[in-house]
């Protein structure tokens, strides 16, 4: 099996559960914040009303629409009454806080939560690391089980493509192409899941809370006999959703006319709701701009090849003793260690130091070797390996898994009637299972 991405939900192995688990909790509090906004829009519009204004016998200069204006600005206008509503600057910006403070709550735990399939992901390793530090279990049976996990990460089913050359035969072999499933595919999903489709949630919400409030609350009231400014009358029916609330307000000289608060027909058109829409908005642009820093994070841990480049420089230097145990003059490098076939690279020499003359081929090989690693979870294994037991254990962890790795790959190439290379016929000879080592 070569070059293999994560393993498939549903195996029998501990991970693949965790991960079920917290892809599953994501969505239901998903769900459930999206419920529970729905509830709190519910009781925001009901509280939020617009006011019409009824026709007074007594007033016949005045139009419907301008009685309507004219109470709305008074009304607005009273600061005594105004203060108590959620119209109120204070108060849509606290109803802004109140809403938005569960969604990046949500965000912060899927995050945390992805995090933590992580690190039981890492469970495996850290079990390794603990018998390590112990002194339980020698350090070259640990790394050799952890490259064999390595390995395990980057292994596939199909073909290999390598810069070496290939014969005719090699060419008639079609090559796939395949999509890793990597913690930074999943880590996306699971952010999309929970930023992405959170307008689309508010506003389907939105809507059901306007289909139930006008199934609930609407009444036709006819407006009969309308006066237009050219002293002609007309005919026209209004759909309001009526609640049972009234007030007073003063227009010039006129007395007090008494007004009911009433929804209109499409909360979503009508100018009142210019506030409501507005707490829209600064929910959208939240949610933009948190996807926008999250995007620029990812682009910069994938697209920038940061990852690539620590992968290829820690091979680099682990990879040098390797070839350097073959070298009959070695020069004095700062990077070689030799003691009773035992290597390892000195942690704080500089990757130049390390480099080694070799073939173009095996150059291109461990640029291969390279992306495999840094596009899969095993660069996360060993960022954790180096973390917690230093340069030194990460260095026989990367030297066993080149081994390994170049040995399958010429395995596959002998299969597709091609020829192994001295690199890997060397390094064949040479590997040996060190059980009873440990780190010089």
């Amino acid at each position: 099996m070569l070059f293999h991405p994560w393993r498939c939900p549903g195996d029998d192995n501990l991970y693949a559960h965790w991960e079920d688990l917290a892809d599953w909790l994501n969505r239901f509090v998903s769900v459930l914040l999206v419920l529970i906004l729905g509830v709190c829009s519910m009781a925001y519009v009901y509280i939020l009303r617009p006011i019409t204004c009824q026709m007074p016998s007594s007033m016949d200069g005045l139009t419907q629409d301008h009685l309507h204006e004219t109470c709305w600005a008074y009304f607005l206008s009273n600061r005594e009454l105004f203060k108590g509503l959620w119209t109120a600057p204070r108060n849509v910006m606290l109803s802004v806080l109140g809403f938005s403070i569960p969604y990046m709550l949500c965000q912060h735990f899927a995050e945390k939560l992805i995090d933590s399939v992580v690190q039981l992901l890492m469970k495996r390793l850290d079990k390794a690391l603990d018998k390590f530090e112990s002194g339980s279990a020698p350090v070259d049976r640990v790394t050799t089980e952890m490259a064999r996990y390595v390995i395990e990460l980057i292994t596939t089913d199909s073909n290999v493509t390598t810069a070496a050359p290939m014969s005719s035969d090699d060419q008639a072999v079609p090559k796939t192409r395949f999509v890793r499933l990597t913690y930074t595919t999943r880590l996306f999903r699971s952010k999309m899941r929970v930023g992405i489709p959170w307008m689309l949630f508010i506003v389907k919400a939105l809507y059901l809370t306007n289909v139930l409030a006008q199934w609930m609350y609407t009444g036709y009231k006819p407006l009969i006999s309308m006066p237009r400014s050219d002293g002609s009358n007309y005919s026209l029916t209004y759909s309001y959703s009526i609640f049972p609330h009234s007030g007073q307000c003063r227009l010039g000289h006129h007395p007090e006319v008494a007004v009911q608060c009433a929804l209109s027909g499409n909360m979503f058109l009508h100018q009142t709701y210019e506030t409501f829409n507005t707490w829209l908005g600064f929910l959208l642009i939240i949610t933009a701009v948190a996807f926008a820093l999250w995007l620029v994070r990812m682009i910069w841990t994938t697209c920038c090849r940061r990852r690539l480049r620590w992968t290829k420089n820690r091979l680099l230097r682990a990879r040098s003793c390797v070839l350097l145990r073959f070298d009959d003059n070695n020069d004095g490098n700062p990077c070689l260690h030799y003691h009773h076939r035992q290597s390892t690279c000195d942690a704080s020499a500089p990757v130049a130091a390390c480099v080694r003359k070799g073939t173009e081929q095996e150059l291109s090989e461990i640029d291969k070797f390279s992306q495999l690693i840094a596009q899969t979870d095993a660069v996360v294994l060993l960022e954790l390996v180096e973390y917690r037991a230093g340069a030194a254990v990460a260095d026989q962890i990367w030297q066993k898994s080149w081994r390994m790795y170049t040995i399958q790959l010429n395995k596959i190439r002998g299969m597709m009637g091609g020829h192994k290379s001295n690199e890997a016929s060397r390094i064949q000879d040479f590997l040996i299972d060190d059980t009873d080592a440990t780190v010089t």
